[in-house]
């Protein structure tokens, strides 16, 4: 009996790690491919646009703002904006 309360105790302390990091991967990785490709394409000509040179430069600091707000769908957006220019 007690080894199967240890059990279930362990499976559910290992379960909500494993969530939690299947979570961010959906957020981070998943769900940005939802944005088309378009779209992208159009936020990185307005910011080539207003910033020229830096662009690549303004990316990253929008995407360390979006990774300070806690939003990582945003976060996601921006690396694959970033990876366009």
């Amino acid at each position: 009996m007690n080894n199967i309360i240890l059990f279930i105790y362990l499976v559910v302390l290992l379960a909500v790690p494993a969530l939690v990091g299947l979570w961010h991967i959906w957020q981070l990785y998943i769900w940005p491919f939802v944005v088309p490709r378009e779209d992208l394409q159009m936020l990185a000509h307005q910011v080539l646009f207003k910033y020229g040179a830096n662009a690549f430069e303004q990316t990253q600091e929008l995407q360390r703002q979006a990774w300070i707000k806690g939003n990582i769908k945003e976060q996601g957006v921006w690396r694959r904006v970033g990876r366009l220019l």
